[in-house]
């Protein structure tokens, strides 16, 4: 059998091949001769992956048989090292890579021969059973011994040192090892992957392949990470009919799923109907006799000419009562009237507010729920700092909250007053049992707070909204800040905008530019852009600059030469790789984030790609160490450490921007440092919660500032070249702001102040609720 050579790169390793190279290794690998006509079944474990493996399960590994080790490539979805497989196909020539054992099926393997018995028990499916331990066993009962643990699990007794516990953990694992390798050998066809095979399992037991080939579309809503279209496909593939009634209701969620996305709320019966007939390919009375059965379920809401998945109906009418419920109950009072506390403020801290800045404290302080709102430059952060200032002058408890862990961070800094993400103040965490995430801060265990601060709000979704709310207690103050002009919530709904436009909520709007912030031309052209009008791009400001550039390949070689030291020298900032930020609107394209980030790495990254560098792949970006990079999603249970002052934490959250420290080739790890001394360990699996940061999208930079911001502005989709994008991408720029494009680009965005409208019924719940209830208070 042919040998690999043992290396210490179990992944990527050393960068001794072009990205090229790197591009073309699937297509090379599974060239197969004309004559491959033979069959041979190889049984083995992958023990390292050289390449992959890749989403739809294509990888190159190797394989270790009784016989050795060989280079197999393949699709196996969610190969485990170290786990059993049984492999279908045969050794194949490649010119450039030699000979390779290329395999076209493959199984979870469950042994019959005493030896291969010997190796899956102690393959490290039962906890303090080795390779001696299960020498013993296979040597006592030999080629039986699976069928004896399976149905006299007792007679494991007889040997030395396997007590009642033992036997016992030893059936179980086994049991279960055989359970899921029939479900696994029923629906491998389907190309589901271990990880889903397992979450099958551990949802239905033995009986999960019957489950799924009974109705595929269950796994949409009982499954993680499945879809309609992969449920979709395993149902062509059983045999049933395009116009079945599961493939139609299934349909309809799907389709009201997808406008979710879009940030809709609902969808109108008309349009459920025709876009829902020619999306699924069936006639319309069949999506009407659906929605009538999903209606009468539970699982969808009909309200009017309104279709609701119904999660988003309930979630709708309860945020709305108990925002009218918070209006109504009694809260905290000042004891010495907002007056005099706003003097007292005043004087203790050296703040001298403006009229406006006064009756937006005072009218925040009156009411249970209330709303700040204005653009860069009016002061919301210093009503904020007043609002905490007489908040503790009282004696009262007050929460600072954001939707992300970089909004939470700036506001903190802003501030002085520790802030934390809303979903660590409602204390999300995960149920092992449930296999669920959930929230511990809830209607029946409430917050304890006097006030809660909510900055950004013009990111808080509906769902998020709602479990804030079920979180507040009747009495206390809940105060929304936030840029309304800005883009939405990245999630469903339009929340701040619906709060404001219900006429309910007392709202305060800042509208004065103070005289600091004037001398901004950020500021200044950023109101100006708000108002539809053209920013001054005559770069005679010393903040705020236009470079021409007709094409993207011009404006993208731009981009990397200000990137790469001019602006640099100009702004004289301390780090251009940490203080230079690029933000685009899209993510795909010669300018979106992922094409920037790799240009960008090798212009500012001197290691990318040299010879000899350790590197590890994920996902669309290979990473090096120095490389600037973002944590894309919340871990509150990612553990970190303080070289310096030897303090140890956990959290590290979505938008936390640091740079690649280490790469331990041997251990398939990455060392992460954020906020200049915070050292985070990241593993294979984790680099998924990973992405470069070079460039980001506008929308990933939401809640965030940096010194010096880049944008290129270029024709792009009438539906993402909108005003308030535009708007949303310069004030994230606190000493600079550089865009690179076309001026006609520039004008047409301002133009388009088509901000498109997101289907949400929360405004006229709010109104409606409020104008019935002031004559009759309520409860929810």
């Amino acid at each position: 059998m042919k040998k690999v050579k043992k290396s210490d790169n179990n992944l990527i390793g050393q960068v001794d091949q072009s990205e090229e190279e790197r591009d073309d290794i699937r297509r090379e690998h599974v060239k197969i001769p004309d004559d491959f006509n033979s069959e041979l079944t190889l049984t083995g474990k992958f023990t390292k992956f050289i390449f992959g493996p890749k989403e739809d399960g294509f990888l190159v590994g190797v394989l270790v048989t009784a016989d050795g080790e060989t280079v197999a490539v393949g699709n196996l979805v969610d190969a485990q090292p170290d786990k059993l497989y049984t492999l279908n196909g045969d050794f194949v020539y490649n010119e450039k890579y030699g000979e390779q054992y290329s395999f076209h099926t493959a199984s979870v393997h469950i042994p019959n021969s005493a030896e291969g018995i010997k190796l899956f028990l102690s393959s490290g499916i039962i906890k303090g059973v080795g390779e001696k331990k299960a020498a013993e066993i296979v040597d006592r009962f030999g080629d039986k011994t699976l069928d004896i643990i399976k149905n006299q699990s007792e007679r494991l007794l007889e040997i030395s040192g396997i007590g009642n516990v033992t036997m016992n953990s030893i059936a179980e694992a086994v049991l279960q090892e055989l359970e899921m390798a029939e479900v696994y050998m029923k629906l491998q066809k389907f190309n589901l992957g271990d990880k889903i095979i397992g979450r099958l399992y551990r949802e239905y037991g033995r009986i999960a392949a019957d489950v799924i080939l009974e109705n595929p579309y269950t796994l949409i809503s009982d499954i993680t990470g499945v879809g309609f279209k992969k449920a979709d496909e395993i149902a062509e593939k059983i045999g049933i009919e395009k116009d079945n009634p599961l493939r139609v209701q299934s349909g309809i969620k799907h389709y009201l799923t997808l406008r979710s996305r879009d940030g809709h709320c609902f969808e109108k019966y008309e349009s459920v109907i025709s876009d829902c007939s020619n999306l699924i390919t069936v006639p319309r009375e069949k999506v009407e006799e659906a929605i009538y059965v999903l209606g009468i379920n539970g699982e969808i809401k009909i309200e009017e000419n309104r279709v609701y998945l119904m999660k988003f109906y309930e979630s709708e009418e309860y945020s709305a009562a108990k925002i009218v419920e918070l209006l109504q109950s009694k809260n905290m009072e000042t004891g010495f009237g907002v007056d005099n506390l706003i003097r007292h403020t005043e004087s203790e801290y050296g703040i001298e507010f403006s009229d406006e800045q006064k009756n937006g404290i005072k009218e925040s302080l009156r009411s249970g729920v209330s709303v700040v709102t204005g653009g860069p430059g009016t002061g919301k952060t210093t009503i904020i700092r007043g609002i905490i200032n007489i908040i503790k002058s009282e004696g009262s408890t007050l929460a600072l909250t954001a939707p992300t862990g970089r909004a939470a961070k700036r506001i903190s800094e802003t501030t002085g007053e520790e802030a934390m993400t809303i979903h660590r103040l409602l204390e999300y965490n995960y149920s092992a049992n449930r296999d669920v995430m959930y929230f511990e801060k809830n209607e029946t265990n409430p917050l304890k707070y006097d006030v809660i601060i909510v900055d950004e709000a013009s990111m808080l979704d509906l769902i998020l909204l709602e479990h804030l709310l079920k979180a507040v207690s009747l009495g206390t103050k809940l105060i929304f800040v936030g840029d309304v002009n800005q883009l939405p919530s990245v999630n469903v709904g339009n929340v701040l905008r619906d709060i404001i436009d219900s006429k309910a909520v007392p709202c305060y709007e800042l509208k004065e530019i103070f005289r600091q912030a004037e001398e901004s031309a950020i500021v200044v052209n950023a109101h100006k852009i708000n108002m539809g009008e053209l920013p001054d791009i005559s770069n005679k400001c010393n903040d705020f600059f236009f470079g021409r550039r007709l094409n993207e390949k011009d404006a993208l070689s731009e981009i990397i030469n200000l990137c790469d030291g001019r602006l640099e020298k100009f702004f004289k900032v301390e780090n251009k790789i940490m203080d230079i930020q690029v933000l685009t609107p899209m993510k795909k394209g010669r300018l979106g984030s992922i094409s920037l980030n790799q240009h960008l790495q090798k212009a500012l990254n001197g290691r990318a790609y040299k010879n000899g560098e350790p590197a590890l792949k994920k996902g669309d970006y290979t990473y090096f160490i120095g490389d600037k990079v973002m944590q894309i999603k919340n871990n509150y249970d990612m553990k970190w450490v303080c070289k310096s002052s030897i303090a140890t934490g956990e959290g590290v959250f979505n938008g936390d921007i640091g740079y690649v420290e280490n790469i331990d080739l041997h251990n398939g790890k990455m060392s992460v440092v954020f906020d200049g001394d915070k050292y985070v360990n990241y593993d294979m699996e984790q680099l998924e919660e990973l992405s470069l940061a070079y460039a980001m999208t506008i929308h990933k930079s939401q809640g965030s500032e940096f010194p010096i911001v880049v944008m290129p502005v270029m024709r792009i989709p009438e539906m993402l070249g909108t005003r308030n994008l535009l708007y949303t991408g310069i004030t994230r720029g606190k000493s600079g702001v550089v865009m690179v494009g076309n001026p006609s680009a520039l004008q047409k965005m301002i133009e388009n102040n088509n901000i498109k409208n997101r289907n949400s019924y929360l405004a006229t719940r709010i109104k409606n609720a409020y104008e019935f209830f002031e004559k009759k208070p309520f409860k929810i």
